[in-house]
């Protein structure tokens, strides 16, 4: 049994490097295993919002104040809106989505304003419209890779550490230890 738990690895939930079980911190990043359990999404948020970015992480594993039910059903009914990525704090991605999902939604109104009234008279609403669709098509790029990154387990949530684990990493770093 012995010989068998030396072979096994996990991937580290940062960088999704290889290594053995046995191993209490990352070689490629540097993350220490036992502080997975206490990484925030909530203060992870917080933290993006204060533009302290240096302070987050992206890991593979939810963290788990993340509401499961409650991202999933956003990823499944207002994914194409990037809802799922603002939940979590990926705002940049989320508004962007966002955005070109409203934007398309107006292209889509004004070109049915266009075809069911018919004429040339409406070119630039017409243009309007499949200007508006470009515009859809890199946020439905973006949805599609969201997909597939949730697909294959490779989307990435920012986390950092608790407030508490916070303040006992920056004592240690004080005390020299």
């Amino acid at each position: 049994m012995g010989k068998e738990n030396l072979n096994k690895k996990k991937r580290c939930p940062r960088c999704g490097y290889k290594t053995y079980m046995e191993s209490a911190v990352c070689p490629d990043c540097g993350l220490v295993y036992e502080r997975i359990q206490n990484l925030s999404n909530q203060r992870a948020k917080e933290e993006i919002k204060a533009k302290r970015k240096h302070n987050v992480i992206y890991v593979k594993t939810m963290p788990s104040d993340v509401n499961k039910k409650k991202f999933w059903l956003l990823f499944i009914f207002l994914g194409f809106m990037g809802a799922h990525n603002i939940y979590v704090g990926k705002y940049g991605r989320g508004y962007y989505t966002m955005i070109t999902g409203i934007l398309a939604i107006l292209g889509f109104l004004v070109y049915e304003i266009v075809f069911f009234q018919g004429g040339n008279a409406y070119a630039v609403e017409y243009y309007l419209s499949s200007s508006l669709f470009t515009f859809y098509f890199f946020g439905l790029i973006i949805s599609f890779s969201d997909s597939l990154s949730l697909l294959l387990r490779n989307f990435k949530y920012p986390a950092t550490l608790t407030e508490e684990d916070y303040n006992k990493v920056i004592t240690k770093k004080i005390r020299g230890k």
